[in-house]
C-alpha cells in the first residue's frame, strides 16, 4: 500500500478535467510551456478546434498563449484529428497566395501561384506542370 501512495505523490492533474493522471498519461502539448493534459482532453481540445476550423490551436490553460505542437501532441491524438490538424496547418500557410488547381480532373492538385507578371505579355509563363500529375497545361488560361 505504501508503494501506491508513492506513486500518487508523483501524478499530475489534468488541467482541463482536474483529474489525477499518471506520468505516462501526461501529455505536454508545447515546449513553450509546462502545462499537462490527459490524452482525453487534449484530444478533445484539439478536435473542437480544428472542427472550428483553427489551424494555430493555443494551449488549453486559460493563462497560456502558448501555442501546441503537432508532433508533441501526437502520442494523445486519433490518427484522424492528427490529420485533419495538419492539414489544416498546411492550408493556413497558403492563405494569402493565390492558388489554382490542375485542370485534369483526375488530378486536381492545388498549386500556388506567384505573381512573376512583369506586366507585359513576353513574360508571362504559359506552360506550366502540375506536380502531381506531371502533366503540362497552360498557366494562363488552365486548359491542358
Amino acid at each position: 500500500m505504501a508503494a501506491s501512495a508513492g506513486a500518487r505523490r508523483h501524478n499530475q492533474t489534468c488541467g482541463i478535467c482536474m483529474e489525477p493522471m499518471a506520468p505516462a498519461d501526461a501529455h505536454r502539448g508545447s515546449d513553450a510551456c509546462a502545462h499537462a493534459f490527459c490524452s482525453a482532453c487534449l484530444a478533445g481540445h484539439v478536435r473542437a478546434k480544428v472542427e472550428s476550423a483553427a489551424a494555430a490551436v493555443r494551449c488549453p490553460d486559460a493563462s497560456c498563449a502558448a501555442a501546441l505542437d503537432p508532433e508533441l501532441c501526437r502520442a494523445a491524438l486519433p490518427a484522424d484529428v492528427f490529420e485533419r490538424w495538419c492539414a489544416a496547418l498546411c492550408e493556413a500557410l497558403f492563405l494569402g497566395a493565390r492558388r489554382t488547381y490542375c485542370p485534369f480532373p483526375d488530378c486536381s492538385e492545388m498549386m500556388v501561384t506567384e505573381d512573376d507578371d512583369a506586366g507585359g505579355e513576353g513574360g508571362c509563363v504559359t506552360q506550366s506542370e502540375c506536380q502531381g500529375c506531371r502533366r503540362l497545361f497552360c498557366a494562363r488560361c488552365l486548359v491542358p
